[in-house]
């Protein structure tokens, strides 16, 4: 997908933040493909640059702290889910729902999982991360 792709499916259910983040740089997705030992598909890469951009309903995680919209830190909540549950170490969590869920992305492959807090369970979501973007605007409009 290109960037301009996401921009439109994310300007059915979103808005633009009136101010600009920094975007994370090559350097820095560098840094978390080595925390991670992974590659990051190129999608997940241009959705997560572009929410320096774009509002999006619930917590889209963070590359980077600095001017960053607030949102929590991959790294961190990665770290935090490794110290305090059970928490499956190829699982890198990019988006929380609330109440302890998450989105994830797989860290041997494009897969896009579900973690219920409730359940301590993950299942397979959809198979690649542009499936996971064409679904959003059927899956926050809901």
């Amino acid at each position: 997908m290109t960037s301009q792709e996401i921009e439109n499916i994310l300007s059915k259910f979103s808005e633009k933040y009136d101010e600009e983040f920094n975007i994370p740089t090559t350097n820095d997705w560098k840094n978390l493909r080595e925390y991670f030992y992974t590659e990051f598909d190129s999608d997940f890469v241009k959705f997560i640059n572009l929410m320096s951009v774009w509002s999006f309903p619930g917590e889209i995680y963070n590359v980077i702290d600095n001017n960053s919209n607030g949102n929590d830190i991959i790294k961190n909540i990665y770290d935090f889910e490794m110290k305090y549950s059970e928490w499956d170490k190829n699982m890198i969590p990019f988006y929380g729902i609330g109440n302890g869920d998450y989105f994830c992305v797989h860290s041997d492959n494009e897969n896009v999982w579900y973690f219920y807090h409730d359940r301590q369970k993950f299942e397979l979501y959809c198979n690649d991360f542009e499936e996971w973007i064409r679904n959003l605007p059927e899956f926050i409009c809901r």
